[in-house]
């Protein structure tokens, strides 16, 4: 299963490049990001000493300064432009605000048309609750799914399993997994260490959305974390999956 989904992710990549960011969205004021690419996706990122608030003011100018539609959230940016989709989250850290900004490629399948005008979007239920086939245990075993509903009310499905494999290849796994299904990802690793300083992977995550008929508009996100509380014990993979409705805003 996992050498199918690497062959996957192989040929999809060179079919085709992760795109450029557009010219035209600059990064805050005074960033140094860095910049690494995952298959389609290009991602960006840095932390400034500033607040996320700002950054966030600053990157709803550049996209409506471009005509851009997007949805936004007090901690994030989603948007479809014609180079790519862009997910923007900014979090609070000491420093300032955290920023990691993704350009995943629009796959050929896709309509490659512009987004609607606001005025012509309408309210939009949420994507069917159904567990998609490809989320899978690592090593291909049965998951236990549960329904329950995130705290805004969105009900969402969740699976639980624990494994042994180490957390680097759950990280990569997941990383490609959502990637080739068209959910781009925002993803990081965080080591603990035990009283004697030996340190180790101790938390990962994975997260990724989808909009099955373009964005701004109703979508779906997967969130994928790993974790352990004991050095060199068995890691504990979390699998969510939500759906939610678009609701448009009035006035345009």
């Amino acid at each position: 299963m996992r050498t199918a989904l690497a062959l996957l992710a192989l040929a999809r990549a060179l079919a085709q490049e992760a795109p450029e960011f557009p010219s035209w969205l600059q990064n805050y004021p005074g960033a140094a990001p860095e910049a690494r690419i995952s298959g389609l996706v290009r991602e960006s990122t840095y932390t400034v000493a500033a607040l996320p608030a700002d950054v966030l003011a600053h990157y709803r100018k550049e996209l409506e300064g471009a005509g851009i539609a997007f949805e936004a959230t007090p901690t994030s940016l989603r948007a479809s432009a014609r180079e790519c989709d862009l997910l923007v989250r900014i979090t609070a850290v000491p420093e300032g605000a955290s920023v990691d900004a993704t350009c995943t490629a629009i796959h050929w399948t896709r309509v490659h048309a512009s987004p609607l005008p606001r005025r012509e979007r309408h309210d939009a239920p949420a994507p069917p609750l159904v567990w998609p086939a490809w989320l899978t245990h690592i090593d291909n075993k049965d998951l236990r799914l549960q329904t329950t509903a995130n705290p805004a009310g969105d009900a969402m499905l969740t699976a639980r399993y624990t494994t042994t494999v180490p957390m680097t290849e759950l990280y990569q796994f997941y990383r490609d997994l959502l990637s080739v299904h068209e959910y781009p990802t925002r993803s990081r690793l965080q080591t603990g260490h035990t009283q004697t300083g030996i340190q180790q992977n101790a938390y990962g995550s994975v997260a990724g959305f989808n909009y099955p008929d373009g964005a701004p508009g109703a979508y779906s996100t997967i969130d994928v974390t790993f974790d352990r509380s004991v050095l060199n014990g068995p890691i504990t993979v979390s699998l969510r999956f939500t759906t939610h409705a678009f609701i448009a805003k009035r006035g345009y």
